[in-house]
């Protein structure tokens, strides 16, 4: 399929001199045609320079906002500059196999007479120096499907569809969503993919076709993470205003709560500091779900120096993944 107008890439970035250009260069050697959206958060390092260097290899846009304004808005940025039908969002360290533009414009080809509202495809999970291939197939892999079941897709993927580089979302449709209640919190991505799901038919492939690279720990340092995944609890409970199935959300929030005390330990160690403000989020949050409060309370409450020394014990008795730390991590 002749890619004219049909399949952009676009990718968010701030201070990504050392890996954006291995993303640029995944999508230019592969076809130069292919319209690169890069859309710069006012980054302070050399971003500007590596992207610039790429414009006579492809066909590379590079745009650079005046100031910071958020990565969820600066991923809105990217819609508004792109111009083609879908818009492939990957992060500013990912890369696209080197089939995979030519494999995507053929899936689009071929069911471009169902009106996809988004097409999601699986990954592979790559170290950060790309030298261990962590998992080859994030997602089971299997045939691919046409979502006409919203439900069956929030039950199998949940909060892992906003991986970046899984997503390509119809443009319009995207813009046509605005804002959402979730903008700032982490998840406005999360929120436009099901909020799309529950009225346009979406395509799930279920071929690795994107790298997504492990252990990018500029966008989660200081336990910030901890609020965001709170929030998810919310965000799950917003479905149903959209007719997701009560049995699934159920279940989703379920495995929230389960790997709160995880998730907390983990947050702490890297930093999380936790006052009035964030004591407060979490008990209104887990207002409806005491059992989980009380037995995690406790836990958000130990000082973080006794967690890192209880991390540092458990780490010489048995391999800290029994926790699910490397799950979280």
């Amino acid at each position: 399929m002749k890619n004219e107008s049909v399949l952009g890439i676009g990718i968010p970035t701030y201070n990504g001199e050392n890996t954006i250009s291995d993303s640029l260069e995944s999508i230019c050697s592969q076809d130069k045609s292919t319209h690169v959206v890069v859309v710069d958060n006012n980054s302070t390092d050399k971003t500007a320079s590596v992207v610039k260097a790429f414009k006579h290899k492809g066909n590379v846009q590079y745009y650079k906002n005046k100031n910071n304004i958020g990565g969820e808005q600066n991923i809105n940025q990217v819609f508004n500059r792109s111009c083609t039908d879908y818009v492939w969002i990957i992060g500013d360290d990912d890369l696209i196999y080197d089939f995979g533009i030519d494999r995507m414009l053929d899936i689009i080809k071929s069911t471009q007479h169902l009106d996809i509202g988004l097409y999601f495809i699986n990954c592979s999970i790559w170290s950060r120096n790309l030298d261990i291939c962590q998992n080859e197939s994030f997602f089971s892999r299997g045939n691919n499907y046409l979502i006409h079941d919203k439900n069956k897709f929030l039950n199998e993927v949940g909060a892992n569809a906003a991986f970046t580089p899984c997503l390509i979302m119809n443009r319009k449709k995207w813009n046509e969503i605005g804002i959402t209640r979730f903008d700032g919190s982490g998840w406005m991505t999360l929120a436009k993919i099901y909020q799309v799901l529950s009225t346009s038919k979406g395509y799930f492939v279920r071929e690795p076709l994107v790298v997504f690279r492990d252990g990018s720990e500029r966008h989660h340092e200081d336990g910030k993470f901890f609020f965001q995944y709170l929030q998810l609890i919310e965000f799950f409970n917003s479905l149903k205003q959209f007719g997701y199935s009560e049995k699934v959300i159920k279940r989703k929030i379920k495995n929230i709560l389960n790997g709160l005390y995880k998730n907390i330990i983990i947050q702490k160690e890297k930093g999380l500091k936790v006052n009035i403000l964030v004591l407060k989020m979490f008990l209104t949050v887990l207002r409806k779900y005491p059992l989980y409060c009380i037995l995690n309370t406790p836990v958000l409450l130990t000082p973080r120096v006794l967690v890192k020394r209880g991390i540092k014990i458990y780490h010489r008795i048995k391999n800290l993944s029994f926790w699910g730390y490397n799950e979280l991590k």
